[in-house]
């Protein structure tokens, strides 16, 4: 399926921080980290068919589970030991699908400390991916 080809995933990734920076600057506090979980899901995703050596992604890692991704793309021992890094990977995993069923109001500070969090853990895979 197209959706799953490493190449799609990246773009996808960037497309969402795109738009969960609109989104935020525009209020819509909810939505904007909605979207940026999608970002860090696309990106291990796409670390898991490098990692893999895949175009596409392999149908046992179609999940939402950021944890669950961050393991299987070889990157949670080194997340874990990067003592600046964790907390914000700690910040961004709690992030779920499930998040546009709740109640829970974001405000301004928390979607901008998400979102923060998002680009400095997205910085950081690229870089492993690349290494």
């Amino acid at each position: 399926m197209e959706l799953e080809r490493k190449n799609v995933l990246l773009q996808i990734s960037n497309d969402r921080l795109k738009d969960a920076i609109v989104l935020r600057r525009n209020l819509r506090y909810n939505g904007a980290v909605y979207l940026g979980g999608y970002v860090i899901e696309c990106l291990l995703k796409t670390a898991i068919c490098a990692r893999l050596r895949r175009d596409t992604l392999p149908a046992e890692y179609r999940t939402h589970d950021l944890d669950s991704l961050m393991r299987s793309s070889g990157l949670f021992p080194a997340i874990v030991a990067n003592a600046s890094l964790y907390p914000q990977y700690v910040r961004i995993k709690v992030w779920s699908v499930a998040l546009r069923y709740r109640g829970k109001r974001y405000d301004a500070d928390a979607a901008k400390k998400f979102l923060s969090a998002v680009k400095k853990v997205k910085q950081w895979i690229l870089e492993k991916m690349r290494s």
